[in-house]
């Protein structure tokens, strides 16, 4: 299964180890047109793993994740999925910069109680499904939390 051209690989690793990267650019000097597959991959991961470089196996092993499940071809193409957007959205929650979607929330100047619907990231607003069957935006500030999402 092929991954990735010679040339997409060595960019790639322009901020990984230095056996990666010497790695990357013998391919790429030796096959500018070549490409990379699986079979590398794994060839790769065996002989960093053998040369006690964990954080390249490690990367290797993501880059295997991240091709085999499509998040890869997404990338490449810029397509932007609903999944990608709730992953964003997920990420921005983790790092406590916004609220994330399903969580329960109750509007402070109306007292009601509603659901995060989704996230708007350019404007910063909230889609926010009240009782009964009512659908709002709200800036961040309006909302507050009252339960957590599991």
């Amino acid at each position: 299964m092929t991954i990735l051209s010679n040339v997409e690989f060595e960019k790639l690793v322009t901020d990984q180890s230095p056996r990666l990267r010497a790695i990357a650019k013998q391919r790429c000097d030796q096959f500018p047109k070549g490409l990379l597959t699986l079979d590398d991959v794994s060839q790769y991961i065996t002989a960093c793993m053998y040369s006690g470089d964990k954080k390249a196996v490690q990367w290797l092993k993501s880059l295997i994740v991240v091709s085999k499940n499509g998040k890869l071809n997404r990338l490449r193409n810029k397509a932007d999925t609903w999944e990608d957007h709730v992953a964003d959205v997920r990420r921005l929650s983790a790092a406590k910069e916004a609220l994330d979607i399903g969580q329960h929330v109750r509007c402070k100047e109306t007292g009601r109680y509603g659901s995060i619907a989704d996230y708007n990231n350019d404007s910063k607003e909230y889609i926010v499904v009240l009782d009964p069957f009512q659908v709002k935006t709200y800036k961040a500030d309006k909302l507050e939390k009252v339960a957590t999402v599991e």
